[in-house]
């Protein structure tokens, strides 16, 4: 992501839903990594709540309000009454707002008669995070990256891994103004002779980094295609579909859903929110209601799941470099690559240029990080900044523009 190839514009968001509602299409999203409290979140977003500019008259009136608690921890998805008085304070009525409930609704159903359905998928879930094949080309692609990258910097000390990404291009020369043109001035001049130099003196490897990111950029899209086509065939061939039981809450769950002008999707376990969501298959009826207008809202855990692919990114990935891919989500937010908590991330705060670089450079989507108080509200190909802190926007040149409150990118 290069911020030239977008425009960004600065805009009054006190007005947002009336100034964007004329060209809706569908939901809007609205995407935080972990406010300071509930409360802010709600205050943040209180205008869409207000107005969420549904298709259907009745539940722009009411405003219904649905939660989606899955993430907390052990039995206390009901413990929400906090929530339900921060959303009567801008306006939703008690009664107009509900709890989700599929945590309690999955965890009954392991005890039920069509309990082995549940083990099942836990099986499947544990044989597809634990696959080899889909996690090794990762580590072995990054490991080669950054190795190249170490070998040409004992000889080249200056370059960087944008340097080397772009040193394959043809007429390097005639096109420094347009690669290097937001690059220091102060390291512009060595940075570009470096490069230069290494593209005349080794032509055979000055395309070596390029091919190795369209090499992770295939792996990417096949390790995601590979989820979602397995997945598939797991509840075809199990026979979910003709089961009383599973479709019975099922329709429960999705009638919930349906019916909503508003779902918050709030934090804690990301993995148990999208395991429930994704064993009643409910990522279908929530693209569903969001084509009829109904808007989202993630925070933390709830902002991870609604991605089209989730990465891992952390020390905890670092067996399989800093930053892999771990599963499909529910395929609600796509043309973009969210990543949440970016303020806890040292390389992030300490400026580490050539793993910022691999962030960007690894889709061609924009990747945005959403810090403590940052909320991205979403609509179609545009992002909109309406939190107390800044949006950040990873470039592939290893730095972070940050998206004031009021501005957007598109």
């Amino acid at each position: 992501m290069r911020l030239e190839d977008y425009s960004v514009n600065q805009h009054n968001h006190s007005t947002l839903p009336d100034d964007i509602a004329w060209k809706k299409k569908s939901g809007w999203i609205g995407l935080n990594g972990n406010v300071r409290s509930e409360w802010d979140m709600v205050w943040f977003l209180k205008e869409v709540i207000d107005r969420p500019k549904h298709k259907w008259d009745y539940q722009n009136n009411s405003k219904k309000t649905l939660l989606v608690t899955a993430g907390f921890d052990g039995n206390s998805e009901y413990d929400d009454g906090h929530l339900r008085q921060h959303y009567n304070k801008v306006g939703v009525d008690w009664h107009n707002i509900d709890n989700l409930g599929v945590t309690t609704e999955y965890r009954n159903f392991i005890h039920g008669h069509e309990g082995y359905l549940a083990k099942n998928y836990k099986d499947f879930y544990g044989w597809m995070i634990s696959r080899d094949d889909l996690n090794r080309p990762n580590a072995d692609l990054l490991y080669r990256i950054h190795n190249f990258l170490g070998e040409v910097r004992y000889q080249f000390p200056a370059i960087e891994l944008y340097d080397l990404y772009h040193a394959c291009v043809d007429n390097l020369e005639g096109k420094i103004e347009t690669i290097w043109n937001h690059v220091d001035i102060h390291t512009k001049f060595q940075r570009v002779e470096q490069t230069l130099e290494f593209a005349r003196k080794y032509p055979d490897k000055k395309y070596t980094i390029k091919n190795l990111f369209d090499d992770l950029k295939r792996y990417d899209r096949w390790f995601f295609d590979t989820w979602r086509h397995e997945t598939e065939k797991f509840f075809n061939d199990g026979g979910f579909y003709q089961k009383g039981h599973w479709n019975h809450i099922r329709n429960i769950l999705s009638e919930k859903i349906r019916s909503a002008a508003s779902i918050f999707m709030w934090g804690g376990s990301w993995i148990n929110m999208l395991n429930a969501l994704k064993f009643f298959r409910l990522d279908h009826v929530m693209h569903e209601a969001k084509a009829n207008g109904t808007n989202y809202y993630g925070m933390s855990a709830g902002t991870i799941v609604m991605m089209d692919n989730i990465y891992d990114l952390g020390q905890r990935s670092s067996a399989s470099g800093f930053i892999r891919p771990y599963m499909s989500g529910l395929g609600l937010i796509k043309g973009m690559t969210i990543y949440t908590h970016v303020q806890d991330f040292k390389f992030i705060n300490e400026n580490g240029v050539d793993e910022k670089s691999t962030i960007a450079l690894r889709t061609d989507d924009p990747a945005i990080g959403l810090t403590t108080n940052s909320i991205a509200l979403v609509d179609e190909d545009t992002i909109y900044s309406v939190g107390g802190d800044p949006v950040y926007c990873f470039e592939d040149r290893g730095w972070t523009y940050y998206l004031e409150s009021g501005s957007n990118i598109r």
